[in-house]
């Protein structure tokens, strides 16, 4: 409760310096154009430029390199150890695997660190061709971003004896894991992409966060579940889809869908997704439709299944729930001066699937290096009942950023979720499976009501353009059915590190 009292009073005090703050004086005269970046003298002259203003260009290729590497340590109260190829490495939020404290290196805290190879090549009037390649990877250990990886080293185990960190996501460490497609652009027709993409509310999230989508210091940024994966963290990206996106500057409308299921890698069956947003003076606002059919939420077994048919189970065979949902997002964004609000609010309904084929097992999903579920017939590693009435999840923050200087940004957020209950037991039952655990932090049942809290405050100072340095803290509490099987219900994370953009 103090760190709670802490966090809070030093949001209100942000509050109070952005209410405080003078607008500057408006120029009389027409500023004298900004002389020229010099780029590449030296290493000095390269690291106090911007990618923007300098970026790192293929000479003749129409290839731009860009991307970030992000080192940083964490000091937890409630911590998970690190595991070495999870894209979020620890647990800075609360997680099930999560108890005593942790002081340990943390990779990705401002975000996840990549490198992309973008390229943009003219055809005619203002039609240009375009294509990237991006991989996410730990600049610690130079794995490349594997959560089914992650959720591997913890298999067979129960939350309270997993080694480390377990890291579901949608980055299956493919060389292509972060995206990888090819596309038209127009500033006239929109443009058009084909392949590994995001989803649009995946690419939108970090620009309606106080944040920037923070994994250390953003329940948004951190939980791609309760988050842009609208319940499922596995559909944050299609692995074969295509989208279309039409912007005018002011509006903006567009439309994505996967192509084929299962078997080219998606972690559904059918998923799409539409968007509708404007910019009008310095409020941007979006809102996204979304739905999935048959869409896989993979997990760990607490122990080695049985095999079948003469096959025996092997770590790489995880378990998994699998759902439609229907869920949008409403958010927005207002620059006052250099003071940013943020806000948004995410509303999921979740429910049985459509089919049930797959309850033998499934091959091939994200085309992970792990090659998860690799075995179809494990009786029982997919669930495909486990929402006897819907589940309704939903997601509500509300944040600021001000900047003090084009240098120093102070941020603060609280992001709150909460469930409904969906089973369908009698309310006798249903108050025995939502009675307290016996070890305090929980319920019998994942499926009572329950909540999750975050609060945090963040820091950034750039001593050069392309370099941040970072710390602040975030302080997060599960209760009732979200809480079930953890081993304590808070955390307060320290966090802090520096990153390099280029």
């Amino acid at each position: 409760m103090k760190a709670l009292k802490t966090i809070l009073l030093a949001g209100g005090a942000l509050v109070v310096m952005a209410a405080a703050a003078q607008a500057a004086d408006i120029p009389t005269k027409k500023a004298a154009p900004a002389p020229a970046p010099v780029c590449f003298n030296d290493f000095w002259s390269y690291l106090n430029t911007s990618p923007a203003d300098c970026p790192l260009r293929i000479p003749g290729a129409g290839i731009t390199v860009t991307g970030r590497a992000d080192w940083g340590v964490s000091a937890e109260t409630n911590g998970a150890s690190f595991n070495y190829r999870g894209p979020d490495a620890i647990a800075p939020v609360i997680s099930n695997v999560a108890k005593g404290a942790k002081f340990e290196l943390a990779p990705g805290m401002m975000g996840q660190s990549f490198v992309s190879l973008k390229g943009v090549w003219p055809v005619g009037g203002d039609v240009k061709l375009i294509a990237e390649w991006s991989i996410a990877f730990d600049p610690y250990t130079m794995q490349l971003g594997d959560g089914e990886g992650a959720d591997i080293d913890n298999n067979w185990h129960t939350a309270a004896l997993r080694p480390s960190t377990p890291g579901s996501s949608s980055y299956g460490g493919q060389w292509d894991n972060r995206l990888g497609y090819v596309g038209v652009q127009s500033d006239t027709f929109g443009t058009v992409k084909v392949g590994r993409l995001m989803t649009f509310m995946n690419e939108l999230a970090g620009q309606y966060d106080p944040t920037g989508g923070s994994y250390g210091f953003s329940l948004l940024g951190y939980s791609g579940n309760l988050s842009s994966g609208f319940g499922v963290t596995e559909t944050n990206r299609y692995n074969l889809g295509g989208s279309y996106l039409w912007d005018n500057k002011t509006f903006h409308l567009g439309g994505e869908t996967q192509f084929g299921g299962y078997n080219v890698g998606n972690d559904a069956e059918y998923m799409y997704q539409f968007d509708a947003g404007a910019k009008i003076g310095d409020l941007n606002i979006d809102g996204i439709y979304a739905h999935a059919t048959d869409a896989l939420a993979l997990n760990m077994f607490s122990a080695q299944p049985a095999g079948n048919f003469g096959f025996v189970s092997t770590p790489n065979d995880l378990t998994a729930t699998v759902t439609n949902y229907d869920a949008f997002a409403v958010m927005a964004r207002y620059k006052i001066q250099q003071f940013t609000i943020f806000g948004g609010y995410l509303h999921t309904d979740m429910s049985n699937p459509t089919d049930s084929y797959y309850t033998g097992g499934v091959n091939n999903v994200l085309w992970s290096q792990a090659n998860v579920i690799s075995n179809t017939y494990l009786p029982g590693s997919i669930t495909s009942t486990g929402f006897p009435q819907d589940k309704i999840l939903q997601h509500v923050w509300i944040g600021g950023k001000y900047s003090f200087s084009p240098s120093f940004d102070l941020m603060a957020g609280y992001w709150h979720v909460w469930q409904n209950y969906f089973d369908t037991n009698s309310a006798v039952t249903q108050a025995a499976d939502c009675a307290t655990a016996a070890n305090g932090v929980g319920t019998v049942s994942s499926k009572c009501n329950g909540t999750e809290d975050a609060f945090s405050i963040s820091a950034i100072w750039r001593p050069v353009k392309r370099i941040d340095v970072y710390g602040g803290v975030i302080y997060s509490q599960v209760n009732g059915g979200i809480a079930s099987g953890y081993q304590v219900n808070n955390n307060t994370s320290f966090n802090g590190g520096i990153r390099l953009n280029f």
